[in-house]
């Protein structure tokens, strides 16, 4: 099965169930396009964005820990991204 999906210049990728969350950059702190992206990939072949939401910095790092996701950017910072069910 193949999709096709901008990558929204992801940096790094974690999974929780069917929701993929992206880590892209901003060129700088006014930069709206950066911060986490969650695609819904509950069907592969065609992933649909749910959500972006706006991290601080330029966000280059991820981890899924206990139903959570841990955004890190260049300057040291963790945001802590708490999903509602």
């Amino acid at each position: 099965m193949r999709s096709t999906t901008t990558a929204y210049g992801a940096q790094a990728v974690q999974v929780i169930e069917t929701s993929a969350f992206l880590a892209t950059p901003a060129s700088n702190h006014f930069d709206a396009s950066g911060g986490v992206y969650m695609i819904d990939v509950a069907n592969p072949a065609a992933p649909r964005l749910v959500k972006q939401i706006i991290v601080p910095g330029t966000t280059r790092s991820l981890a899924a820990v206990d139903g959570r996701i841990h955004a890190g950017d260049s300057a040291g910072i963790i945001d802590v991204i708490t999903l509602n069910p």
